[in-house]
């Protein structure tokens, strides 16, 4: 049993979510989007 708290609602609706951002690209992006702006700050590029 997957103990959440009851303000997330269901376990599987959490879990289909976070995994169809799996599937669509939406970690990759999140997670790219600091390297991708770290990378323009020491190159000296303007945010």
């Amino acid at each position: 049993m997957v103990h959440l708290p009851e303000k997330y609602g269901n376990w599987r609706g959490i879990y289909n979510r976070l995994r169809m951002w799996a599937v669509d690209g939406t970690w990759e992006r999140v997670f790219s989007a600091p390297v991708t702006r770290a990378n323009r700050s020491s190159s000296g590029a303007a945010l």
